[in-house]
């Protein structure tokens, strides 16, 4: 039977948001962009990562394309704004196109949170990201980084979120609160987010 996974506490995200600036690895950065997303805006983990080529999915993970940024007056900013524009924005909404649970055409927002764990500012770097390289278009799903081993551009896969929440326990000590990495992992950051941390 499946395990239900525990809820982390926001301290993850703060130490993840940390890791993410001192990083100079564009994998590390994305998935701590991602986690910080993730936890923010109750995402699944299938809705912004990659699916093997076998498998059949309905879910569509969302893309640069399905983002749009507000500044404080309403006003739309562009996508391939630079980033300290797309730092402006007070708002970020993420337009549903096939999501599980979701009505297609909807949208999920998010406002500034004023603190370095911001999941505006998390999004904008993602978006900014995926803009400006070459290797990506507006069709990238938003997790996705430019691999050197691989030299192309690929998604982030569960199994990397997974692996990355199970280190920040283990470093942050919580798996000697209560926190065994067994049960800590992607999903926990849809719960943690959805308990209000």
């Amino acid at each position: 039977p499946a395990q239900h996974k525990l809820s982390i506490p926001v301290s993850v995200i703060n130490h993840l948001v940390e890791l993410g600036q001192h990083s100079t690895s564009d994998k590390m950065q994305a998935c701590c962009d991602m986690s910080t997303i993730a936890f923010y805006f109750l995402l699944r983990v299938g809705e912004y990562t990659g699916h093997r080529k076998k498998e059949n999915r309905r879910t569509k993970q969302f893309r640069a394309c399905d983002i749009t940024f507000f500044d404080e007056h309403d006003n739309i900013i562009p996508n391939d704004a630079p980033l300290h524009i797309l730092y402006s924005a007070t708002t970020a909404v993420m337009r549903i196109t096939n999501q599980k649970n979701g009505t297609r055409g909807s949208r999920i927002s998010h406002t500034t949170s004023g603190t370095p764990a911001c999941p505006v500012r998390a999004l904008a770097r993602r978006v900014s990201y995926i803009m400006s390289h070459p290797e990506c278009t507006e069709e990238s799903i938003i997790s996705t980084y430019y691999s050197t081993r691989t030299h192309s551009a690929r998604p982030l896969q569960a199994s990397d979120i997974n692996a990355l929440i199970k280190t920040a326990v283990c470093l942050l000590g919580l798996d000697k609160k209560g926190f065994p990495p067994a049960s800590v992992s992607s999903h926990s950051l849809r719960v943690g987010g959805g308990h209000g941390n």
